[in-house]
């Protein structure tokens, strides 16, 4: 064959494929929502920090640190929870879950306080109110695992929501009659 031909003829292969890849269907889109009536057009957006990367205080002397998360000594103490808002955030509701392990098998029942601040550069610090989680009676038995979780939306009672700050704070207090101590492992956000 003549080098011409042989030149020709791979550049009419080259836009066989070129033309080949440009008529490929495109990629399916995402699934189908099963059940129907289940999806949202706003996906759930969740983040989750361990224990360990949450400040505490008021006592100190009530919170010792463990390999699975955070022993909470009595119901006295607070843990806090400081983040930047999320870039994706748009003003909607947002809950706040506790994720623990009771570790002894005192009497009693257990809720989490939990009140949220948001403030930018310059903002003074001012905590408006708190939303408690529900009330659960403690388990009777050790190493029952738990999730208690409270909401916040616009015009809850005490708080102002949705935050317009860069940054938000919640503190979490322990609440209920039951006094033993619990292991704290992971506070999450939805929103």
């Amino acid at each position: 064959m003549k080098p011409i031909i042989c030149i020709g003829l791979l550049y009419l292969a080259a836009l066989g494929v070129a033309a080949a890849q440009t008529t490929k269907p495109a990629p399916p889109g995402p699934p189908a929502c099963l059940p129907p009536g289940l999806c949202s057009a706003t996906p759930l957006r969740r983040l989750s920090f361990p224990a360990a990367a949450l400040s505490f205080g008021s006592p100190v002397a009530a919170f010792t640190f463990e390999a699975r998360g955070v022993r909470w000594q009595a119901g006295s103490g607070v843990a806090t929870l400081t983040l930047r808002r999320p870039a994706d955030y748009a003003n909607g509701s947002l809950s706040v879950s506790v994720f623990y392990e009771v570790l002894d098998d005192g009497a009693g029942d257990l809720l989490f306080s939990i009140a949220p601040v948001s403030f930018s550069h310059g903002n003074s610090f001012e905590t408006y109110g708190d939303a408690a989680t529900e009330l659960l009676p403690a388990p009777g038995s050790p190493t029952i695992l738990y999730q208690q979780t409270a909401q916040f939306s616009a015009g809850g009672p005490g708080y102002q929501w949705p935050p317009s700050g860069d940054w938000w704070y919640f503190e979490i207090r322990r609440g209920g009659s039951y006094a033993g101590p619990i292991r704290l492992m992971a506070v999450a956000l939805d929103y």
